[in-house]
């Protein structure tokens, strides 16, 4: 049942994944990654809160498991539920150091929260492992933007243009500077 589920979940049909994982969730047979993928096709749905419970649910089954905590934090974050997004982000980090998406996402947080320069320290080692990325050159500069910074955020701007001359948004920030 989990490799059909994640099949339909591939064909981009959440119901089916809901459908299909619906027996062993109500069973209390499911297992985290069942929780996860159900979580997953909750979200495309923007059942939001229900899909923060089924991330919890997976959580409570494998607690170490760090991407788990990334996608709480992410989920919270996007309901603007920003101390509990950090402590989950946190959390992902400290059981996953790599965890380059759940750095991006704290870094954002905390750009958001005007803490850009902690923004700032976590955006720069990013760049440093993935120096080609638009996205983060575009988050750094949204960062230095708020920090003040237009001359260094300028050059991220163009950064980014320069490996992805297609990027509208960042031409528009660009501009505004």
């Amino acid at each position: 049942d989990m490799a059909r589920a994640q099949d339909y979940g591939f064909k981009n049909d959440p119901q089916a994944v809901l459908d299909t994982l619906a027996p062993w969730i109500q069973k209390g047979q499911a297992t985290a990654d069942m929780f996860a993928l159900a979580a997953e096709a909750l979200l495309s749905g923007n059942e939001v809160k229900t899909a923060l419970t089924a991330f919890q649910r997976a959580v409570e089954l494998q607690p170490e498991n760090g991407n788990l905590h990334c996608r709480i934090g992410c989920t919270l974050l996007a309901q603007t539920r920003r101390p509990e997004a950090e402590r989950s982000l946190r959390l992902a980090i400290a059981l996953n150091a790599d965890d380059s998406v759940a750095r991006y996402w704290l870094a954002q947080l905390l750009r958001d929260e005007g803490r850009w320069a902690e923004a700032l320290e976590i955006l720069v080692e990013l760049l440093n492992e993935e120096p080609g990325n638009p996205g983060i050159l575009t988050a750094l500069g949204d960062c230095y933007v708020t920090g003040g910074n237009i001359e260094q955020a300028r050059s991220c701007y163009e950064g980014a243009l320069r490996i992805n001359a297609g990027l509208a948004d960042v031409a528009q920030r660009l501009l505004a500077t």
